[in-house]
């Protein structure tokens, strides 16, 4: 016998070793588990398990979920102003109409300052009273609300203070957190009248004198003022 034949027997022999030994394995590969052996073959694919190419089957639900894009949280910037809400004045530059209704929640449980003026639609001297107390309600703008009562029907003067009638008109009742501190029932001064060769006092200086009496009666809550000179 010949050494080149004995090699070609060795070389046989460890062929038919290393098939036997793979044959044992199963396929499963060193190191994995051993496979179920009741697994139906094509199952693999929708549970996530390992197919036949080693690659990991994802369902399509799954790859949507990777695929989708992040939510973006609307979260405030770093050193951005925080919006802060202000309290809004209890009336607007010109002042509102109350009525007997709304007395209650308006003024008597007002927190604030309010000063309610009765009056007449057909007065004569209505017209220079409304200016004037629509410039007095600009001043006092997110300090004193300022309101208007209509009296000339005889129930809604019900509401007014103790003391106070429906006539004569203009009124004016002052309040603090639901109490009156101030009252008056007339014109505080006429406008004035031509003397010593001087013009009679026109609408518009009338109004203002109207205006500052006003502003310095509720500062003082006094409505018994004199004229100013």
């Amino acid at each position: 016998m010949t050494v080149q034949t004995v090699r070609s027997g060795a070389f046989l022999l460890a062929v038919a070793g290393m098939a036997a030994c793979l044959g044992a394995c199963d396929g499963s590969g060193c190191g994995d588990a051993p496979k179920d052996p009741q697994a139906k073959p094509g199952a693999s694919g929708a549970s996530g398990q390992a197919s036949g190419s080693g690659e990991v089957a994802i369902s399509q639900n799954t790859q949507n979920v990777i695929n989708s894009p992040l939510r973006q949280e609307r979260l405030p910037k770093e050193g951005a102003p925080r919006r802060e809400t202000k309290p809004e004045p209890q009336a607007g530059a010109v002042f509102a109409e109350v009525t007997r209704s709304v007395y209650e929640p308006k003024v008597i449980k007002a927190l604030g300052a309010v000063l309610v003026v009765s009056y007449t639609p057909g007065c004569k001297h209505w017209n220079d009273m409304l200016a004037a107390l629509k410039g007095l309600s600009e001043d006092l703008a997110g300090k004193v609300a300022v309101y208007r009562l209509d009296v000339s029907d005889p129930e809604q003067a019900a509401v007014l203070p103790s003391g106070m009638t429906r006539l004569p008109v203009p009124g004016f009742a002052y309040y603090e957190s639901g109490q009156a501190l101030g009252q008056r029932q007339g014109l505080p001064f006429e406008r004035r009248a031509k003397k010593r060769g001087e013009p009679r006092e026109d609408p518009e200086q009338y109004q203002q004198r109207l205006r500052l009496w006003l502003r310095d009666a509720v500062a003082a809550k006094n409505f018994n003022l004199p004229e100013p000179k």
